[in-house]
């Protein structure tokens, strides 16, 4: 119906007529931008002026027929909300600064309502998935108390409040955030929202290691595998990559996350932090070329320059650990960290705690690996025990003994040697070892990673 639309000139429109057009825009939009498709059509602005030229002049022109006041300017928001999601020339900020800036226009008319609750709904959406957590709370916050509109947005807001409340490692939080959505979703099982819904309630019970978790992924797969790629496919595959990250399964965090960035929905549904799970993937897995395409990726996102600082810097001590450039590894961790806190002090500390367990397990496998890098080892397993006993209440177990091994394998460490000479090991100690146990420990010793050990063997 698109060519017709453009036909059309919405000036010559009854208002029953104009009405009626901006519906089908709206739903149109709508469902653009659950799959990822942000090319809005022309008609859908020249509507969205016209409604706004007759809201203008309605009491001024005897000529203009009277238009619902609350219907006419929530349809006009709603256009004006996707329509901020249309991209901007080579200004990445625009759809967020346009949000942000739509939603607190709109909080001052009490007729606009349901477009100030979509805007709300659609905005922290972009500020979570930007690492803007702070300004997407506040936003969540605010649409709280609006009554029920839109299933929709009810359902968007659900997801960003599971999201939030994941990885704030408030897991028992997040279910009872999206269990109201999930039992809407019932009533119609093949519906794109209620599918989105499923995947989404079944990825805390999977990094749990409860087999239903795995059963409703499955399930969505299998529904929304036979149609075009939808926010259900991307929920499904945003749950697999954080469930892998948890359950230590490098090559299906790269897939699950590759697939989505490589999808129309891209990284602003997966949020800017999958792009460090996708690198530490693909380090893990020894895919370097791939693990810099991912890293490069970050650009075509509208993420706050401070979380962008932790994130490059994070990805960038990755990247060296995969080149075993050690010391601009310890560099880079060391400014990760900096940035991350400062991120947590100056943003809000809300939606980072696994973030922040992925960066310490990172930078813990840095010091055990490489011995390198006294001056942080301290702070680092100060860091360790924290995010290790918030995996512990969570019931991420997997993980928590993932961080325990290492915590085991950093107090272990022997100190680097004083004089840059390799430490030697006491005679008595050598002669209980084998032929193999003293050569791998000699190269243990002199510095080299257990990825380098494997390979001189």
């Amino acid at each position: 119906a698109l060519p017709f639309a453009e036909a059309i000139r919405p000036i010559d429109l009854h208002d029953t007529h104009l009405a009626i057009l901006a519906h089908a825009l709206v739903i149109l939009g709508r469902n653009r931008a659950s799959v990822g498709l942000t090319h809005m059509p022309q008609s859908m602005a020249a509507v969205r002026d016209e409604l706004t030229r007759r809201l203008r002049t309605r009491h001024t022109d005897p000529a203009v027929t009277e238009l619902g006041a609350s219907e006419a300017t929530n349809l006009e928001g709603l256009l004006e909300v996707w329509l901020a999601l249309a991209p901007h020339g080579s200004d990445p900020s625009a759809p967020s600064a346009a949000l942000d800036a739509l939603a607190a226009s709109l909080s001052a008319n009490p007729a606009a309502r349901i477009a100030h609750a979509a805007a709300l709904s659609v905005a922290a959406a972009f500020n979570h998935s930007t690492m803007r957590n702070r300004r997407a709370q506040a936003q969540l916050d605010l649409l709280a108390p609006i009554p029920a509109v839109h299933a929709d947005f009810e359902l968007s807001a659900a997801l960003i409040r599971h999201r939030m409340a994941f990885q704030s490692g408030e897991w028992d939080v997040a279910q009872a955030a999206i269990e109201p959505s999930l039992a809407l979703a019932l009533e119609d099982m093949r519906d794109v929202g209620a599918l989105q819904a499923q995947a989404t309630a079944g990825l805390i019970p999977l990094c749990r290691g409860d087999e239903v978790g795995a059963r409703m992924l499955d399930h969505v797969t299998a529904l929304a595998a036979s149609r075009p790629f939808s926010s259900a496919m991307g929920a499904v595959l945003w749950a697999r990559g954080w469930a892998a990250t948890v359950n230590g399964e490098p090559r299906v965090t790269a897939y699950a996350f590759g697939q989505l960035w490589s999808s129309p929905l891209t990284g602003a549904f997966a949020g800017a932090e999958s792009a460090v799970l996708r690198v530490r993937a693909l380090v893990a897995l020894d895919d370097l070329a791939e693990a810099n395409v991912a890293g490069n990726q970050l650009s075509s996102l509208d993420v706050d320059p401070d979380a962008l600082s932790y994130l490059r810097h994070h990805i960038g001590a990755l990247l060296a650990m995969g080149t075993r450039d050690h010391a601009a590894a310890e560099v880079s961790f060391a400014q990760a960290h900096a940035a991350l806190k400062k991120r947590a002090r100056d943003d809000s500390p809300r939606g980072l705690q696994l973030i922040h367990a992925v960066f310490v397990e990172d930078w813990a496998r840095f010091h055990v690996d490489t011995n390198r890098g006294a001056a942080t080892r301290d702070e680092c397993a100060a860091q360790l025990h924290l995010a290790m006993g918030m995996l512990l209440r969570v019931g991420a177990r997997p993980w928590s003994e993932r961080l325990e091994s290492l915590l085991a394998g950093m107090a272990a460490a022997q100190p680097e040697p004083s004089d840059g000479k390799p430490v030697a090991l006491p005679p008595d100690l050598l002669s209980r070892l084998t032929a193999r146990e003293r050569e791998i420990t000699h190269l243990v010793l002199e510095g080299h990673s257990n990825k380098e050990i494997a390979k001189i063997l």
